[in-house]
């Protein structure tokens, strides 16, 4: 199985479990810019869509603040709070998609019907 794969599954089941204002918590050694675009998606039509906001915050590995030497040296906590007007416009968002399924399933039924019908 592909592994992006699994993890847009993972959070978008993450996602569906949450509470309309739970918050998720991911510890990693991956830089925002590696991570964002699976953890942050801005565009509510699609199916990965996750209805939270990300906040990151960069946590030392050594107990002693002043031993961070670079980037490498950090955790990257990243804090996704949904909120209940994202989860909302989700749920529109796939009863619309669910909708437009569903007629055009009708549409094809029909045009077979009448096709048999010939």
């Amino acid at each position: 199985e592909d592994p992006r794969r699994s993890v847009d599954d993972y959070l978008c089941e993450v996602d569906r479990l949450l509470a309309p204002t739970g918050v998720f918590v991911c510890v990693s050694h991956g830089k925002p810019e590696a991570r964002l675009d699976k953890l942050h998606t801005t565009d509510v039509t699609r199916d990965d869509f996750l209805a939270w906001n990300v906040d990151v915050v960069a946590v030392p590995k050594s107990s002693a603040a002043s031993d961070v030497a670079d980037v490498g040296d950090v955790y990257y906590v990243y804090i996704c709070r949904k909120t209940p007007d994202l989860d909302r416009r989700k749920d529109d968002a796939r009863r619309r998609r669910d909708r437009a399924v569903e007629t055009k399933a009708k549409r094809r039924q029909l045009t077979a019907r009448h096709r048999r019908r010939r």
